[in-house]
């Protein structure tokens, strides 16, 4: 067989199908159409195959009722006897030589295009059940297959555990996040899984955060090199029996090396070894004259013995120079030449060094950079091109350095570029970046000098402009923190290196708590999108409030700053007159906050959000508890309370801050701080849910710190509070203080928290009298043709309930280099943003489904939108949510 990922480019899969000699492609109707048609290919999906079964097994009973009974008094040994000679019989009549081809699989080729290993039976075998052994597996253990298919290390995890009667949990074809894998591990009872090395390192971030390792007893990592540190944290915070770090080439027959230890014992060297043989092979660490080389020197590894790939499908030559005569065997043997650097070690074990040719490996896929580079001198106007990995915060990522030929622009070739990429390479051949270079360096033989090729850098980076004052640069430093990027130029687009509407309202908080003087708005980073915009427009309207400055009364200055310095609406840019809003007593409902008291909700007082934290000690709980009671003092919506009239009318009030109960309150449930001690997951998860559920909306409190000291002597923090005080934006604010406050204490300093934006009830009141504005009238028709009928979504039963319970979630995700250009060069070509681009994704997708030109989706907003009635709500904590229906066409 041939496996093939539909995901990869229609004009490799042709190849890999016409190459391979493939009589019958086995798929699925939903596959068809992203496959391509092959002359001569029969294509038989597993739907079809199902109808048939079941059509023959309807005739089968149609036959067996009309049949006679004549044979009732058959012996029950006779009728074991018929049974098994059926068994028999529904096995294929084929007989397995151990030289029979079981698979080919396709690798980068440096010639520029793919080139099949065929593997056989026999060392396939050998190498499943040497694994097992080596493993430890048996019938009792359960494995997570999680790899590509596309990758040969996935069939050796389903084929060894297989072999040994072990369960086996397939992954779906969505790529998991951390903390579904966590869940499956747990929900499966798996005993065995293997991930690549980076993934492997969010699992285990995640189950450290959670403090939950899941019952995994062997962890596997492969495909690329793993830390010391990265396995050190693998160790602490999954806590598995065994690690095994599997090596290999796909010629080799998926891991002719493993290196096993005990999670307890690590290792000394900057990378995990590559360990010994596993089953018939041989290795050996040769220099370039084919001579062992002692321990502890550099050679390249080849592999030799039984568990070797028959060769390239179709390719002698290339065979013949990577699969050479073994000299140490008399009776004429092959040797792999792997093109790795390696060393021995003292105990006997292998350690990695690096390549020895120009071959990667990219999240364990090997490729040949030869092949992109060929792929890219296809493209008309390219001179030529070099491909090199290079180290990035996520793991190793391809750079292509493409010189042009004379008077061929950036701007015409950079699209051609990435089209015959997308066309051409799968996905994890993409180079991450695109460097154009008038010419490539070279050395004194005229060989390419890679090691002083420039590190790519950000697309803005071209025309960088620095900042030219003090308010400049503190601007830069504040959108380069809230974006998480190293550098911001005075002519950069805000929203173009990534920003959206979230990361707005952090830069206009930081900006309010720099103190640069003036306030900034939403409105004003959405017109002025650059640094050397907002200066400038801040500069324009800094001069003509001076020229005005001799007739403005000190009282009505006055009036301004005790109003927050708030944006007017004329100009956006100065201060105003507004009056400022007391958080205290009644407090209108929003529309979000009326939604929830309208929903069928059983136990409203349980409807949270929350936030685990993790401490390496025990907090200081004097020190919590004056965190809490200044953030219960700070923040007024935490002191919100919710109750329920004889007709059923919710109501909501501030709670009088010199009554909120904090940490000194005689009513334990009234504590806002919790303290208990655990000793296991089972007692964090217990006391978790016990804190979720003591929040009280009539009485309070609305929010709960639970401070859980753990007898290992690390800490963890749960914040919860009730979604009708809280949301996304509320909880960076919240975070953000406590922190700083917690911190502040531990430094021996009273804390200062940042200014007060304006209170939920500045909000909520402006919201009420829009309600009743003509304004808002006049929008009404438009709203009812949002609202008009449209057929529903083709469903199983249109009556079932919509329960959150129910719902299953499917999840995809981009590479860096898909989500640079969604982020950031697609709305800078189509002139709107990331949420607009996926809104047409998300209407086409449904049309297709339903057949319909049209969709209805209800969409949420983060809420914050106080620039219309010159409210500034940054920082205030509260649910600001907004929901409201849009029609996709």
């Amino acid at each position: 067989y041939v496996p093939l990922d539909p995901a990869y480019p229609p004009d490799r899969l042709a190849f890999m199908l016409q190459d391979s000699g493939a009589a019958l492609l086995l798929t699925q109707r939903g596959l068809r159409a992203r496959l391509p048609t092959v002359p001569g290919l029969e294509v038989v999906t597993m739907e079809e195959v199902r109808e048939a079964t079941a059509a023959t097994s309807a005739t089968s009973s149609n036959l067996a009722a009309a049949a006679t009974t004549e044979a009732t008094e058959a012996t029950a040994a006779a009728a074991a006897a018929a049974d098994d000679a059926d068994a028999d019989a529904a096995n294929l009549a084929l007989a397995d030589h151990p030289d029979h081809l079981a698979y080919v699989i396709y690798t980068s080729g440096s010639t520029g295009l793919p080139k099949g290993v065929a593997v056989t039976h026999g060392p396939l075998a050998m190498h499943c059940l040497a694994t097992a052994e080596i493993y430890g597996m048996s019938a009792a253990s359960c494995e997570l297959h999680f790899m590509s298919f596309s990758f040969d290390g996935a069939h050796e995890r389903w084929l060894t555990p297989l072999c040994v009667g072990a369960g086996l949990a397939l992954r779906d074809n969505e790529l998991w996040t951390a903390e579904q894998t966590c869940e499956a591990l747990h929900r499966y009872e798996v005993t065995n899984a293997a991930f690549p090395p980076a993934y492997l390192g969010q699992i285990a971030d995640w189950a450290g955060l959670r403090g939950d390792a899941p019952p995994v007893e062997l962890y596997v990592f492969g495909g690329e090199a793993m830390p010391k540190a990265a396995y050190d944290k693998v160790c602490r915070h999954l806590r598995p029996r065994t690690l095994i770090n599997g090596y290999g080439p796909t010629e080799c027959v998926i891991t002719p090396l493993i290196w096993k230890s005990a999670a307890s014992e690590g290792f000394d060297c900057a990378y995990a070894p590559i360990g010994k043989p596993v089953g018939d092979r041989v290795i050996h660490v040769l220099d370039t004259d084919l001579q062992p080389v002692p321990a502890g020197v550099v050679g390249e590894l080849y592999i030799g013995g039984f568990g070797l790939a028959r060769g390239y499908l179709g390719r002698a030559g290339l065979t013949a120079q990577r699969f050479v005569a073994d000299p140490f065997d008399a009776a004429g043997g092959r040797l792999y030449r792997t093109g790795d650097l390696v060393r021995w070690m003292e105990d006997g074990n292998i350690e990695y060094i690096g390549r020895a040719d120009h071959q990667v490996k990219i999240r364990g896929f090997r490729i040949e950079l030869g092949e992109i580079e060929t792929c890219l001198c296809e493209v008309p106007g390219v001179l030529e091109a070099a491909v090199v990995a290079r180290e990035s915060p996520s793991g190793k990522q391809l750079v292509a350095y493409v010189v042009a030929l004379p008077d061929v622009s950036e701007a015409t070739l950079l699209p051609r570029l990435r089209q015959r990429i997308a066309e051409q390479l799968p996905e994890h051949m993409a180079p991450a970046h695109l460097v154009l270079l008038p010419r490539l360096p070279r050395l004194i033989s005229g060989k390419l000098d890679r090691a002083t090729l420039p590190d790519p850098v950000s697309s803005h980076d071209g025309d960088h402009r620095a900042p030219r004052t003090e308010v400049e640069q503190r601007l830069a430093t504040i959108w380069q923190e809230v974006l998480g990027i190293e550098q911001v130029g005075i002519g950069d687009n805000f929203f173009e290196l990534g920003g959206d509407s979230i990361l707005s309202l952090q830069v206009i908080s930081r900006v309010r708590n720099a103190r640069l003087g003036f306030e900034l708005r939403l409105r004003d980073l959405i017109r002025h999108q650059t640094i050397e915009g907002l200066t400038a427009a801040f500069a324009s309207v800094g001069s003509a409030s001076e020229a005005t400055a001799g007739a403005t009364p000190a009282s009505n200055a006055s009036t301004a700053m005790s109003a927050g310095g708030s944006v007017s609406a004329a100009t956006g840019l100065t201060g105003s007159v507004s009056t400022p809003v007391a958080a205290e007593g009644e407090v209108p409902l929003t529309p979000i906050q009326r939604w929830f008291f309208e929903q069928p909700i059983p136990a409203r007082h349980h409807y949270n959000q929350s936030v685990m934290l993790r401490a390496p000690a025990w907090l200081d709980e004097d020190r919590l508890r004056r965190v809490i009671a200044l953030l219960t003092q700070h923040h007024e919506g935490l002191r919100l309370r919710f109750n329920q009239d004889a007709d059923g009318r919710w109501t909501q009030r501030y709670e009088d801050a010199s009554t909120v109960a904090t940490a000194t309150a005689p009513d334990p449930r009234s504590d806002v701080l919790w303290s208990r001690e655990v000793a296991s997951p089972e007692d964090i998860r217990r006391e978790a849910d016990r804190a979720q559920r003591s929040l009280d909306l009539a009485r309070g409190p609305l929010w709960r710190v639970l401070h859980l000291r753990h007898v290992d002597g690390s800490a963890r923090l749960l914040v919860a509070v009730h979604h009708l005080t809280i949301d996304g934006v509320s909880w960076r604010v919240l975070l953000e203080d406590l922190q700083a406050a917690y911190l502040a204490l531990v430094a021996g300093t009273e804390p200062v928290l940042p200014a007060r934006s304006a209170p939920f009830k500045a909000w909520a009141e402006h919201l009420a009298r829009w309600a009743g504005s003509e304004a808002l009238a006049a929008e009404l028709p438009h709203w009812r043709r949002e609202l008009a009928a449209i057929p529903d979504l083709p469903r199983d039963d249109p009556q079932a309930p919509a329960w959150i319970q129910d719902r299953r979630t499917a999840a995809m995700s981009l590479d860096a280099a898909l989500t640079r250009q969604l982020l950031r060069v697609a709305p800078a070509a189509y002139g709107g943003g990331v949420d607009a681009l996926l809104l047409t994704a998300l209407g086409r997708t449904l049309s297709a489904w339903s057949g319909h030109p049209e969709a209805l989706v209800l969409l949420e907003g983060h809420g914050r939108e106080g620039d219309a009635a010159d409210i500034d709500l940054s920082r205030t904590v509260g649910w600001f949510t907004s929901a409201y229906p849009v029609r996709l066409s």
